[in-house]
């Protein structure tokens, strides 16, 4: 999709873009940037879903003063629950992969104190990654690229 965005010569979404550079990061072994850039992508598809959803409700001063909210309040406040309302199934199926993020995007902000990111292996890094791939695709309402199937140390399958 990002591809296919740029041979077009239009600009792949910030979303979509950010766990594309969050994937670069992470198999560069630098998971500190992964998870922030996988965060960040979260945090983009969070905005663009208000604006979506209340924009065209509320005055234009209530939405920029919503959107100030710190990140955490915006999922509990807004997001779970119009995401329920529209039947997209983030609670059950993403939230606690969006929860795992933020817990630790916390971390990887102080790397000293950093151990669950540290730890943080290939197989659990790639279901975060689908999770956040699938929330930003429902809360934009775009298509989630596709990605193939990762083949990377402990996710490498045998031939036997």
């Amino acid at each position: 999709m990002i591809e296919a965005a740029l041979q077009r010569g239009d600009a792949p979404s910030e979303p979509y873009g950010l766990i594309s550079d969050a994937k670069e990061r992470f198999a560069q072994g630098d998971k500190h940037f992964a998870i922030l850039h996988l965060n960040s992508a979260l945090e983009s598809a969070v905005d663009q879903f208000i604006e979506r959803q209340l924009g065209t409700k509320i005055p234009a001063t209530s939405l920029k003063s919503i959107l100030k909210e710190n990140y955490d309040r915006l999922l509990s406040n807004w997001v779970l629950p119009l995401s329920d309302n529209l039947n997209l199934e983030l609670r059950n199926r993403e939230w606690p992969s969006i929860r795992e993020i933020q817990d630790l995007r916390r971390e990887a902000g102080h790397p000293a104190l950093s151990r669950g990111v540290a730890a943080l292996s290939d197989t659990n890094w790639y279901r975060l990654v689908r999770a956040a791939t699938a929330a930003v695709a429902k809360l934009t309402g775009t298509a989630a690229p596709k990605s193939p199937h990762p083949m990377t140390g402990e996710l490498q399958a045998g031939t036997n």
